[in-house]
């Protein structure tokens, strides 16, 4: 017959074992307080709990499991056994547990965000996003919910993210983890690479082993030229958690990996290899093993991981490319911007010489280019502006018809944001969104003395180098070869009819083997092409201390070198349909 005063005594017996820390100690007594327990459930509910700590997690898994056949109705036992399977990789089964729990208790938000973390691990992220949301709803301070959700909208381009960064500074100020989302909000939404290090500074002051701080400082650091400073916190952070794919991701693009890095590459391979971590980390993870492997000179194994973060990325990302479209869509941009329209007057906004947009394929030379011409001293570096990438679409019907008054209005308020970078200092400003290239036509007819450097590449080489970047967001094609090689060649032929329709002294071709085969007349006609007078250090972009946030932030801080020419050479043997790029 259950004892009362004996349950009683050795429940409080647990308490004060696990309070010592001799949590071992405490599941036994918690064990024997089960045997005398009126009511066997709450004690199993607290046994379960030290087995948690304990991390003997088969053990509270099956200890819920004899909670509930006592008290089926517990919404908190369902949780916690939710919890304790996820945390043995069964994210599926976990699902159902979870479920379960918010069937019998929809207003618990700690069952939506462990729900979410189920549904993350399996790489259904948008699902992810709506059970964090209701999460937050339930408790709009909730920090982990906060923290994640910001996270996978950023990683979605959302621009969201940046107010959920800043509500988890809110909900928690005081603490390292708050002071860190603040200056990913200052990252991620103003690139205020001042605030970022002023509030990652603080998290580390607060916390001077905080993994992800390391990594944050890392990545402000890298984009400034402070390489060796950034490698040393990168160490530091896989030190403290081997499992961070992240700070691999920025340690292997901020140098070339070396046999000398056994023992970092082996740690990277187990993390690429986890089926247990999530489907975002392991992204990272195969990206960053690729990237090692081909500076190893280990080919196969490079695309190999390749393949492997390119699905991965189609999976998170959830982009469909449509091929049919996407041609149509080139047809309707060469049918309807012609010779005569494009060269008329009837859609100017201004005559401004500042904007030189940069443009092509990703990964073509855009941000050498870029850093070449941000090294004169009357040019201003705009990097990345994502303004006709977001609107340039809603300038057209869907059959490609021209709203020109829509356009003129969009056109007005981009030449604002020029202006503002100008500075009245600057008299170029660079816009090197890549696939602005899509829009020539309307941005020649709006600004009639812009400039436009259309960046080329080797098609094969710069389709691998697509193909093994980690884009946050990328185009539908990006991520597929097949698509990938459909969408150069569209690439390709909207760049021939540009070349047919706009004059001659507004669009120049820069091919990148040419530059880095023989950079001085190169740099001299694209300088001359600018309408700059000459400066010296435009030879040297390697000395431009500018911050770059792109991905060939590494690249631009070495002098000009040719090792990336026909490096599709090395991966001949595993081209698969990149092949078809090929000259014959």
């Amino acid at each position: 017959m259950p004892n009362l005063a004996q349950w009683e005594e050795l429940l409080q017996e647990a308490a004060a074992l696990a309070e010592q820390g001799d949590v071992g100690a405490a599941i036994e007594s918690a064990r024997e307080a089960v045997l005398h327990a009126p009511q066997p459930a709450d004690a199993l509910s607290i046994l379960a709990t030290l087995l948690w700590r304990a991390q003997r997690l088969e053990e509270c898994a099956e200890t819920c499991v004899q909670a509930l056949r006592v008290r089926p109705l517990d919404a908190r036992i369902q949780m916690a056994w939710g919890v304790a399977v996820l945390a043995q990789g069964k994210a599926i089964e976990a699902e159902g547990v979870l479920r379960r729990a918010i069937s019998l208790d929809g207003n618990n938000p700690g069952a939506f965000h462990n729900l979410a973390l189920a549904l993350h691990r399996q790489g259904r992220i948008d699902e992810t996003i709506l059970s964090l949301r209701k999460a937050i709803e339930l408790n709009p301070a909730l920090f982990p919910s906060l923290e994640l959700i910001a996270s996978l909208l950023d990683t979605k381009g959302s621009a969201e993210g940046v107010t959920f960064h800043r509500k988890a500074y809110a909900a928690s100020p005081d603490s390292a983890e708050g002071a860190l989302e603040n200056a990913r909000a200052a990252l991620v939404g103003d690139n205020d690479l001042e605030a970022t290090t002023q509030y990652t500074d603080l998290a580390l002051d607060r916390n001077p082993d905080f993994p992800a701080a390391l990594t944050l400082r890392a990545m402000v650091l890298i984009r400034r030229g402070l390489l060796k400073e950034a490698e040393a916190d990168l160490v530091r952070a896989i030190e403290l958690n081997p499992g961070q794919s992240t700070a691999y991701y920025e340690l292997v693009y901020a140098r070339k990996v070396t046999p000398s890095d056994g023992p970092i590459l082996d740690q990277l391979i187990k993390v690429a290899a986890d089926d247990s971590a999530g489907d975002q980390d392991r992204r990272v993870a195969n990206f960053s093993l690729g990237k090692a492997f081909d500076d190893l000179g280990r080919y196969e194994e490079a695309m190999a991981a390749y393949h492997t973060a390119n699905a991965l990325s189609r999976k998170l990302e959830g982009k469909t490319f449509d091929p049919a479209a996407f041609r149509l869509r080139t047809d309707q941009m060469i049918a309807t911007f012609t010779k005569d329209l494009v060269q008329s007057s009837d859609l100017k906004v201004s005559d401004s010489e500042a904007p030189v947009f940069i443009l092509g394929m990703y990964r073509s030379g855009t941000t050498l280019v870029e850093h070449i011409l941000s090294s004169h001293s009357k040019v201003k570096a705009g990097e990345e502006l994502p303004f006709w990438r977001l609107k340039g679409k809603s300038c057209f019907t869907d059959t490609g018809a021209l709203l020109r008054s829509k356009a003129m209005r969009l056109g007005a308020d981009y030449l604002d944001q020029i202006q503002q970078l100008a500075q009245n200092k600057f008299e170029r400003v660079t816009d090197k969104t890549p696939d602005n290239y899509l829009y020539i036509g309307l941005l020649h007819m709006l600004f009639p003395k812009a400039r436009f450097v259309f960046c080329k590449r080797h098609p094969v080489d710069n389709c691998l180098s697509h193909y093994f970047t980690y884009f946050m967001s990328s185009p539908a094609f990006a991520c597929d070869p097949t698509n990938l090689v459909i969408g150069y060649r569209e690439h390709e032929r909207l760049l021939a009819h540009w070349q047919a329709v706009i004059p001659g002294d507004r669009l120049i071709v820069v091919r990148y083997e040419d530059l880095v085969e023989n950079p001085e007349p190169e740099i001299h006609r694209l300088i001359a092409f600018a309408g700059l007078e000459w400066e010296e250090q435009c030879f040297h972009p390697e000395d431009n201390k500018r911050a770059v946030t792109t991905a060939s932030r590494w690249q631009v801080r070495q002098p000009i070198y040719k090792s990336s020419r026909e490096r599709w050479r090395n991966y001949e043997p595993y081209l698969g349909p990149f092949a078809d790029l090929l000259e014959k």
